[in-house]
């Protein structure tokens, strides 16, 4: 069963839009209308904290008395979300997460060991070097590879910086990492490191309408203190079959990173092979990690907020 969420009330805070910080930002403005008819939301200066002034950040928030609250917007680098979290800890906030359980769910070089059984071979390089990332590309042999950050990667560039057909063909091999590498530093900076991971065949719903990546039957779900809050089809395009998502693979990843990271709110992200079963694609932290276009919005922030 989904959780109704945890006892008592709380707040959310989203971005704020650039230029007039008393409107939310264009992404989540239609949440932020849902939520705020829920309960209590506030509004996060987001360039404000990039700059490093988290004070400016969050000055149009009044003094709190200790009360949990919940991030849900851009993703942090580290050193920008330990800023965020200690900055509403100094003005009576305590955010769902701390620094240490953000990371375990947002860097995959701490959830991979946690749920290596349930997704596919990872291998990480701490190195942006286009010959070591090479040199961990052949142990896959023949295998297809996908190429990512500890955080994302560029799926909408899927032949030019995220697909490697074959671990062995060295020269496809070599022009996919160098321009994954390239774009991801323009994009994200420094994100811990390189990760390949083992292309599986996944059950085909069709291709993206823009980028041409092939889409398949994937499924997000959030998981607040333990308890699954919603589960939505990942993609609004394609055609999805019938076939439920396996709850049991997403309770047995939740209770995994629940009882081994400590995360309080995290997502499971899971995909259906082309023989029917189920694996774990990724985890992420649940307040960076965004609702689906297909998810039920007034459902998931009434369990959220504790409604």
């Amino acid at each position: 069963n989904l959780s109704r969420g945890i006892s008592m009330s709380t707040a959310i805070i989203f971005p704020s839009d650039v230029f007039d910080t008393s409107r939310p930002h264009s992404m989540w403005e239609a949440e932020v209308k849902v939520a705020s008819d829920l309960g209590q939301v506030y509004l996060l200066d987001f360039e404000a904290l990039l700059e490093g002034n988290v004070r400016r950040a969050i000055r149009k928030m009044p003094a709190g008395d200790g009360s949990s609250i919940i991030y849900h917007g851009w993703m942090m680098v580290p050193s920008v979300y330990e800023t965020f979290y200690q900055g509403l800890k100094d003005k009576g906030y305590e955010l769902i997460n701390n620094p240490k359980e953000y990371l375990g769910c947002h860097h995959i070089a701490n959830w991979y060991p946690v749920i290596q059984e349930f997704t596919p071979k990872t291998v990480i390089v701490h190195s942006d070097n286009v010959r070591e990332i090479l040199d961990a590309a052949r142990t896959f042999g023949d295998s297809s590879i996908i190429i990512k950050d500890f955080v994302s990667s560029q799926k909408h560039n899927w032949k030019e910086a995220c697909f490697i057909p074959s671990g062995n063909d060295v020269i496809n091999a070599t022009r996919v990492i160098a321009t994954f590498v390239a774009m991801q530093k323009e994009v994200d900076g420094d994100q811990g490191g390189i990760v390949l991971r083992e292309f599986v065949p996944l059950r085909s719903i069709g291709v993206h309408p823009k980028s041409g990546m092939p889409i398949s039957q994937e499924f997000r779900a959030f998981i607040l203190n333990g308890k699954r809050i919603s589960v939505s089809k990942y993609w609004e395009y394609g055609e999805y079959a019938e076939d439920e998502p396996s709850y049991s693979l997403i309770s047995k990843v939740a209770d995994k990173v629940s009882k081994k990271l400590w995360s309080k709110f995290f997502t499971v992200d899971l995909a259906q092979k082309e023989n029917g079963e189920w694996i774990c694609i990724e985890v992420g932290d649940g307040q960076v990690s965004s609702l689906p276009e297909l998810g039920n919005k007034k459902e998931f922030y009434s369990r959220l907020m504790g409604k």
